[in-house]
């Protein structure tokens, strides 16, 4: 597969007030993180909440400016344009939100919701090519026409993220950013709009970010996975890999806590230990030693690196091959 976008030492902080003291501290959520992703492909980003994910995926798009690092998309590093010059990217690359209702204009109509980044960048020379592009795309995604003159507050959480869907997939997009995009939803209508997502990207082409805590929908609609944690990747593999042969300990206890239907099956429960720690001050060394039982000297004073442990597996751990899954 040809690599879409490529993302180097990227990192972004924020000001802290220092409160009390007095004294400004920055909060570093993410911390120099690498990575390709594919034409075509489904890269899940998984990990707590306030683990940097979100604004891992704002920072590529160029919504939040990263503080440092590279986004090369066609050749061309994002984070060096200025608006003007990113204003024809946005084109194609989209985002997804996790609140369908927080991102649609409650004084918009649907027709006038997903025509709006038409008429913005000017692709539609008249209202009947527009009115055109409106009803292919709702067609693709399932909204009837009759959809097209009601507002966004008639509608239940599933049909506005298909609206929300079609304004994105208007624009012919490359890559698009799905921030947790059903974890507000039903569970049979997260199945429908996963379902959706998905044959829309083998109709289309174009390839995901997808932001989620929820591996049980990782392990469905996931080519590979990157486990974050305080701000970096502490695993990056392929999905069968991952779930087969998880190297991380942070990694190992995600998985061990993903529900069984199953009454009568049993396994083993890894149990973290503690609280995650503050990303304004966070552990010397590895990030997840203070929760981890395999610990050692060597975590409290080196960072671990993303390293090959097997085919297409990376891990940033100094136990990895030493620990007993």
């Amino acid at each position: 597969m040809k690599k879409l976008l490529e993302v180097k030492n990227l990192t972004k902080t924020f000001p802290v007030n220092g409160g009390f003291l007095k004294k400004s501290k920055k909060l570093t959520a993410v911390d120099g993180i690498s990575f390709d992703v594919m034409e075509g492909e489904t890269l899940c980003l998984v990990g707590e909440s306030g683990c940097g994910k979100s604004t891992l995926g704002r920072c590529i798009l160029q919504i939040i400016k990263p503080t440092s690092g590279e986004v090369i998309f066609d050749g061309v590093d994002l984070c060096k344009l200025d608006e003007k010059k990113m204003r024809p990217y946005r084109q194609y690359l989209q985002m997804i939100f996790q609140d369908p209702y927080a991102s649609l204009n409650p004084r918009m109509t649907i027709r006038e919701l997903i025509g709006a980044p038409v008429h913005a960048f000017k692709l539609a020379a008249t209202s009947d090519e527009l009115d055109e592009k409106i009803r292919e795309v709702c067609k693709v995604v399932g909204i009837s026409e009759d959809w097209l003159n009601k507002y966004p507050h008639e509608f239940s959480g599933g049909q506005r993220q298909r609206i929300v869907i079609a304004r994105a997939l208007i624009m012919n997009p490359r890559f698009i950013v799905c921030d947790e995009p059903v974890s507000a939803l039903d569970v049979s209508i997260r199945s429908q709009v996963l379902n959706l997502m998905k044959d829309l990207q083998e109709q289309f082409k174009f390839s995901y970010l997808f932001v989620s805590h929820d591996l049980s929908v990782v392990n469905y609609i996931g080519d590979r996975i990157a486990v974050m944690y305080l701000g970096e990747f502490v695993e990056l593999a392929t999905k069968r890999e991952l779930f087969n042969n998880p190297s991380h300990p942070y990694t190992q206890a995600l998985l061990s806590a993903i529900p069984v239907a199953d009454v009568n099956y049993k396994r083993e429960r890894t149990y973290l230990e503690g609280e995650v720690p503050s990303p304004v001050n966070p552990p010397s060394g590895c990030r997840f030693r203070t929760r981890c039982r395999y610990a050692s000297d060597v975590c409290k004073s080196k960072r671990p690196e993303l390293k090959l442990v097997g085919e297409d597996h990376f891990a940033a751990c100094h136990m990895c091959g030493k620990i007993t899954k």
